[in-house]
Parts: structure tokens; C-alpha cells; sequence
């Protein structure tokens, strides 16, 4: 990695978290927002602290390999046979302790051994060529020390194994003796280099730490039980060519995870990346070719990156700090405040088999390119925010096409700053391409739908007022005239928030008054009138899906295919 590669993976950090900075500063700060804060500075810190490490290293590697340089690293070479060491390193019966700082290179093999660090001061573990087993914990446990890098040399295959090779959907991680994992710390430690490092955590996670993790490169490939990669209070990930196996999480953290580069792919048996207060994503491609949920926090903050997600849940999710799950909708509910998903770059798309998109407070975006094929059920959506409990779903800018059910089908709030259509088709089969098209005939938008769907909803900088746009699906075409921020049919008729008790009992107003651009939603009690006024109730299918006005004959239902590619 050049020094110019480590200062722009600094920057983007650093703008990142000024984002957030700066939404905190304008939205108001919670304990949340201000733990979450600390958390990202520390990520940050360790993060700059693993860069110096790094250099540090690469510069004795090159000393070390220079036919004039000085070898300033120590030669340890592992064997089943006897492990040959210098004496700053103590050897009982198989395992190896590094009992004082410095930068030491490791080759060779241990059938069932491990290797330990135990001591104050930096250490640097250059893997070439190494393979390290286990059966019953850590091949490499890492007791106390400052800083740890494990650099990966060049053109070296590396192999750390805990456990008996199993099938991990097998393995009971919550039992006592789930613990640890291949990799193991419980200090900050970073990856780096260019060689490759094989990880089988059949006990429990594959590579995790009880502090920061820092993702700098190197080639991973990872197996695990349980989480792949775990930083408990931050993963970092600037770098490297990541694949994930996980009976649970791909990557997960209890406080933050900062993706600004590298490849990452996630086979994920939970989430495919986890953070529970802050997750953003500024640069990289990630792809989670399976997850129940694709991304989660409690704060999601999408800048950059090529992003495709599969998940049998919600594609991203915000659950927030004051509640867990969904907020079922309704005039008596409360938002989690604390839930936020922003995007304002990137390129996304995400097949979802829940909600594609889902906050349980806001959904604001203001960039990039997003596709959504979102649910064929009728109780979810492929955008979601609490809307009906006074959080906002808002687009400012950027592409978004989100096709989906109908049932709960959200539209965009008239506060946006740019404009979007939103059509109800009868339900149409996968296999259907979606071309929508300008008043001059230009196509803004083309995609193929990979599985049942009814809703339509765009946005697109080329949306302009007074125009008329149309809508092709398959052999139905509709057509959308553009006359607002908000444009076409009406979402889901849970789209307002609840108005106050007005004079007059229940009166004008009732139910549905001031909804947003959905059905009406819950507007409030009260009013002026004497008597309540109720909104028509859309039409719907057995599915719970909304239908147009006009009676007419739905296709045979087509079961839904499995995502095959992103955006058109």
C-alpha cells in the first residue's frame, strides 16, 4: 500500500466522520449520538495507529529483503518437530509465546500448536508461509501487548485453524465453549500485505478482537461458526480482498464499522455486515450473496461504494436504540429517534424479500444510484421509514428505482427537495423489464424485475414539472403526469402522522387528514365538523396488495427469482 493510498484511506475516514458531525450538530445530539462519536474517534485513532505500524513493517521487510540491508526481524520457524526460536520467545509443549516487542516471521507448520503474544510494546507478525492448528482454541491468541499487525508477506498462503473441521451450521455458538476465535485479540489489532490468509473458526468467530480491528489488506478468506470478522469496539476495513463464510454475522461490531475500500463478500447465516451504533460505507464493493438482514446499525451512512445485497429480511436496516425490530405503525406509536439511514453516494442494489430499505426513524437520500427489488408480501415495502410516527422518508437527490409489493408501499414525502413518481401496476411476473421514459422519448430508466411486483417508484434528477412520463412494464404501460414533488398513485395508507384533538369531537380531519403524499394516513382526531370523515379504502388482493381503479384481470402469479445482477 503507498503512502498515498494510506492518506486518501485517511481522508475518506475523516470526511465520513464529519458527516456525521455535522447531521449530529444540525439534528440534535443523544447519549447515542455522542457515544457513537467517541467510538468513531477511537476507530479512527486505531486506525492511524495501524498505518504507522505498517510502514514501520513494510520498511523492514524491504531492509530485510535488500541484498544490502540489515534483517532487523526475528526468524521463527514452527514445527511439529521442535520449533526453532530466539530466546525472547518461551516454548512449552507445543506453544509458542513472543514475550517482548518487536517484528518477528513466522514459517512453517503446527498440526496442534498455537502461538501466543503476551508482553508490552508493538509486534509485528509477518506471515509467510504459515500454517497453525488448534483443536481447541486459538492458533493464534493474542494475551496483551500495544498494537498488533499481522502482515501477510507476498506471493504466501497462511492457514490458522480452532476447532475440528465441521459443518458450521452445526456448531451451537452459544454454548460456554464457543469462545474466541482462529485469530484472536485482546488488543488492537490490524491486517495488512499481499500475500493470502485461510481462517477456519469452526468454534466460534474466525478473526475478532475485544478492541479495534483494522482492515488495511491482504487476501481473506474466512469460515466461521459464528461472526467472520469481529472488532467489538470497531472494525475498520480501508483495504484487502475479503470472503466471508459465517454461521452468523459477516462482520460485526458492538460499537462501529468504517468500509472505505477493499472487495468484501459475505455468505452470511445473520447479518452480512453489523454494527450496533454507527455503519458507514464511503468506498469499497460489497457484496453479501446471503444475510437475513444486509446491512444493519443503528445509524447507517452510505457515501460511496458498490454495494449488491441478498437478504431474506430487510436489505438495510436502522433499527435505532430505543426499540429492537420493526415499529408496527400506527397513530399511538413513537419513531426511534435514534434510527437513521442516509445515503448520499454509492451505487446499491439490493433483492430483499422484506423491506428493501428500512428505518425505524428517517430514510433521507440525497445521492447515488439506487435499485430496490423489494418484497412480493404485502406487510413490507421496498422503502421504509416511521413515518407514522414523525420519522421522514425524503429524497433530495440521486437515482432510485424501488419496485416491490403494493400492500405497505411507500412514496416519498412532499418535503423532498427533488421529484418522484409512484405507480400501482396489477401484479406483474419476474422477468419483467421496467423501461420508464420523458415526455421526449429518452429513457431514464431500464431495469428487469427478478420476481413478482406492483409498485413502482422512481426519482431522478431528469424528472421535470410539466412533463409527462411513461411507465412500460412488460406489456402494461401507465402514464404519469408531473405536476409536484410528489407524482402518481398513493402509497400505503399508514403515511401521516397523528394530528391533535380538535374542537368538535371527532370532525373534518378524522382519520387521513394531512397524510403526506401516501393514502392520507392518520391525520388526527378532531376538527371543526360534527361528523368523522373516512378515506375510501384502497383495493386489494388476497395478497394485501393495493390494485388501480379499474377492475381488471391479474395475470397467474409468477414465484419469485432469486437476484441475478444489480442496475441495468
Amino acid at each position: 500500500m503507498s503512502k498515498k493510498t494510506k492518506i486518501l484511506g485517511l481522508c475518506l475516514l475523516l470526511a465520513a466522520l464529519g458527516g456525521i458531525l455535522l447531521w449530529t450538530v444540525l439534528h440534535g445530539r443523544s447519549q447515542t449520538d455522542i457515544d457513537g462519536d467517541k467510538a468513531l474517534s477511537q476507530a479512527g485513532d486505531a486506525t492511524a495507529s495501524a498505518l504507522e505500524q505498517l510502514e514501520h513493517a513494510e520498511t523492514l521487510l524491504r531492509d530485510a529483503e535488500s541484498p544490502s540491508g540489515k534483517n532487523e526481524t526475528v526468524d521463527i520457524r514452527l514445527s511439529d518437530d521442535g520449533i526453532t526460536a530466539p530466546a525472547s520467545v518461551s516454548i512449552d509443549q507445543g506453544i509458542l509465546t513472543i514475550t517482548a516487542p518487536g517484528t518477528y516471521t513466522l514459517t512453517g507448520s503446527l498440526s496442534n500448536g498455537q502461538v501466543n503474544v503476551d508482553c508490552e510494546g508493538e509486534v509485528t507478525l509477518i506471515l509467510s508461509g504459515v500454517s497453525v492448528t488448534d483443536a481447541e482454541g486459538p492458533a493464534i491468541s493474542i494475551q496483551s501487548a500495544e498494537h498488533v499487525l499481522v502482515y501477510l508477506k507476498e506471493n504466501t498462503e497462511n492457514t490458522l485453524i480452532s476447532g475440528i473441521p465441521c459443518d458450521i451450521s452445526t456448531v451451537d455458538t452459544s454454548s460456554d465453549e464457543a469462545t474466541g476465535a482462529a485469530l484472536h485479540s485482546k488488543v488492537s489489532l490490524s491486517i495488512a500485505g499481499e500475500g493470502t490468509l485461510h481462517v477456519y473458526g469452526y468454534i466460534n468467530n474466525g478473526i475478532a478482537t475485544t478492541d479495534h480491528l483494522v482492515l488495511l489488506g491482504g487476501s481473506l478468506n474466512v469460515t466461521a461458526a459464528h461472526h467472520g470478522l469481529k472488532g467489538k469496539d470497531s472494525v475498520s476495513m480501508e483495504g484487502g480482498d475479503i470472503s466471508i463464510l459465517s454461521g452468523t454475522d459477516g462482520i460485526h461490531s458492538e460499537g462501529t464499522i468504517t468500509i472505505s475500500g477493499g472487495t468484501l463478500v459475505a455468505d452470511a447465516g445473520d447479518d452480512g455486515v453489523h454494527a450496533d451504533q454507527v455503519l458507514t460505507v464511503s468506498g469499497g464493493e460489497i457484496t453479501i450473496t446471503r444475510s437475513t438482514e444486509g446491512l444493519e446499525a443503528e445509524k447507517v451512512y452510505l457515501t460511496g461504494g458498490d454495494i449488491n445485497i441478498n437478504a431474506s429480511d430487510d436489505g438495510v436496516n436502522a433499527s435505532g436504540g430505543d426499540s429492537s425490530g420493526d415499529v408496527m405503525p400506527g397513530p399511538f406509536s413513537s419513531a426511534s429517534t435514534d434510527a437513521l439511514i442516509q445515503i448520499d453516494g454509492g451505487t446499491i442494489y439490493i433483492q430483499a424479500n422484506g423491506d428493501g430499505i428500512d428505518s425505524n426513524g428517517d430514510l433521507i437520500i440525497n445521492g447515488g444510484y439506487l435499485v430496490v427489488d423489494g418484497p412480493q408480501g404485502g406487510g413490507d415495502s421496498a422503502l421504509d421509514a416511521a413515518t407514522e410516527s414523525n420519522g421522514v422518508l425524503v429524497c433530495n437527490g440521486g437515482t432510485v428505482l424501488a419496485i416491490g409489493s403494493s400492500g405497505m408501499a411507500s412514496c416519498f414525502s412532499d418535503t423532498s427537495a427533488q421529484i418522484s413518481i409512484h405507480k400501482i401496476f396489477n401484479s406483474l411476473p419476474a422477468g419483467t423489464q421496467i423501461i420508464i421514459t420523458n415526455g421526449a422519448g429518452e429513457v431514464l430508466m431500464e431495469h428487469t424485475a427478478v420476481k413478482v411486483f406492483s409498485s413502482v417508484l422512481f426519482s431522478s434528477p431528469s424528472l421535470q414539472e410539466g412533463d409527462t412520463v411513461t411507465i412500460t412494464a412488460g406489456e402494461e404501460t401507465a402514464t404519469v403526469d408531473i405536476t409536484g414533488i410528489t407524482n402518481g398513485d398513493a402509497g400505503s395508507s399508514f403515511g401521516g402522522n397523528m394530528g391533535g384533538f380538535g374542537a368538535g369531537g371527532f370532525g373534518n380531519g378524522g382519520f387521513g387528514g394531512q397524510g403526506g403524499p401516501g393514502m392520507g394516513g392518520f391525520g388526527g382526531f378532531g376538527g371543526q365538523g360534527n361528523q368523522s370523515t373516512m378515506p375510501t379504502p384502497p383495493n386489494m388482493d388476497d395478497s394485501g396488495n393495493m390494485q388501480p381503479p379499474a377492475n381488471q384481470e391479474e395475470p397467474d402469479a409468477v414465484s419469485g427469482a432469486t437476484s441475478t445482477g444489480g442496475k441495468k
